[in-house]
């Protein structure tokens, strides 16, 4: 196929799809005059952005918000890894869909209807990078872009099953959404696919290089139990032993280990997490309001969020000070821990996919085992399997720089991702 024809029939495929409501806007005469004239390694490839941190001029960006929505806000330049996207010949077709202010765990955001699953449409895609991972779960396209401060790469993966790499820090250009500080430098952006193949060449052609050797992956530690008395459901540790049960086939040693190192890690952050979310939303809703002019109200933004930003704004800068070093201090403990191994086997959540417009299950177990790649600045990679008819993805992460191995495992255990109803429709 010609690119022109690979992006209209992503376009057409995105129309078609429009029910799952992964996707928020569609550039059309845009991702066409870009496909008439590109070139580069991924000459013509569609890619969906998430709706929020990366930027295309003259594009709408509206953070899963109503204020930016209903005041047709569009970004004013064109941010790094964006415009690296489309030097490798990329051909951006649109927006996905994130909750507000890519909030939570789940996307439902207030704008329009819940972001359906291609695998169970009454089930969450997980958050905040949930469109993008419906749209390649879907086939809308077979790689979209994503990010993640403390799993909002690895949720949606798990909960629609294709791939991931939450980078190693600084190995990708990232930005935090609407620009503002990243107090903790605990933010990167990436993409989803359905292929490794897919996502180690984009990783290759994107990431800075690393002072690491690329090595390999011989032992692995299977967490063998959930911290803190945690439950975790029946079909998670079947998607964490099936993993096991593949790397040991492929070689690999894999080893027990006490959830100690995560309880040990959880009351250092616990102190942090819950000022560093607050500040980082008060100079997101500050951003905002510097866009539109005017202070936001209630109907711009929902109370949760107004009271998030509120809490934020009170905060002292001590505290704030206070938080980064307590972070400081769970990055290094999650260091050390995994420093004792070449990788960890992990849950990313520690339930299946739950329904749309439902509660949230309790994130504790996510929010940890997540976040601490993320504060350590360690790379880790989601495997994807499906439990019972539903998507249930594990984690892999290593010491920080190899990217590279645990993309070269993932490709050695399970080189393409499951096909979910739609694709197979």
């Amino acid at each position: 196929m010609s690119a022109v024809e690979l992006v209209q029939t992503a376009l057409h495929r995105a129309e078609e799809l429009a029910e799952l409501n992964a996707v928020t806007a569609l550039f059309g005469e845009r991702a066409l005059a870009t496909a008439a004239d590109v070139s580069g390694p991924f000459a013509g490839v569609p890619i969906l952005l998430k709706d929020a941190g990366q930027e295309l001029a003259g594009t709408p960006m509206w953070m899963g918000s109503t204020v930016l929505k209903k005041t047709d806000y569009v970004s004013t330049a064109t941010t790094e890894l964006a415009a690296q996207l489309e030097g490798l010949g990329f051909a951006v077709i649109g927006k996905a869909a994130v909750p507000e202010l890519m909030t939570g765990i789940t996307t439902e955001p207030p704008i329009g209807p819940p972001t359906q699953n291609p695998w169970a449409r009454d089930r969450t895609v997980g958050g905040s990078s949930g469109g993008s991972a419906a749209a390649v779960a879907a086939g809308i396209v077979s790689i979209a872009h994503g990010s993640d401060s403390s799993g909002s790469l690895r949720f949606p993966a798990s909960c629609c099953g294709v791939f991931t790499l939450k980078p190693s820090a600084g190995r990708i250009s990232s930005r935090f959404p609407g620009g503002v500080p990243d107090l903790c430098n605990r933010h990167t952006d990436f993409v989803l696919a359905r292929s490794s193949r897919d996502l180690a060449r984009t990783f290759a052609s994107l990431a800075s290089a690393s002072d690491t050797p690329v090595g390999s992956i011989k032992r692995v530690a299977l967490l063998e139990a959930s911290p803190f008395g945690i439950s975790v459901d029946p079909a998670v540790e079947q998607a964490l032993h099936d993993v096991a049960s593949e790397l040991a086939h492929v070689g690999i040693d894999v080893d027990h280990v006490s959830p100690r190192f995560l309880e040990d890690y959880g009351t250092v952050a616990d102190r942090a997490v819950p000022i560093i979310a607050d500040a980082h939303r008060a100079a997101m809703v500050d951003w905002i309001e510097t866009q539109i002019k005017r202070p936001v109200t209630i109907g711009d933004l929902s109370t949760a969020s107004l009271e998030v930003a509120e809490r934020g704004r009170r905060l002292e800068p001590q505290a704030v000070h206070e938080a980064s070093a307590a972070f400081s201090d769970a990055a290094r403990v999650a260091a050390s821990w995994t420093g004792q191994f070449d990788a960890l086997l992990l849950p990313i959540l520690d339930v299946v996919p739950w329904q749309n417009g439902s509660p949230n299950p309790s994130s504790q177990l996510g929010g940890l085992v997540c976040s601490f790649a993320n504060l350590s600045g360690q790379p880790s990679a989601v495997i994807p399997t499906v439990q019972n008819g539903l998507p249930v993805g594990v984690q892999l992460q290593a010491a920080s720089g190899h990217d590279e191995a645990l993309l070269n495992l993932l490709h050695t255990v399970r080189p393409t991702a499951p096909q979910s109803p739609y694709m197979s429709s």
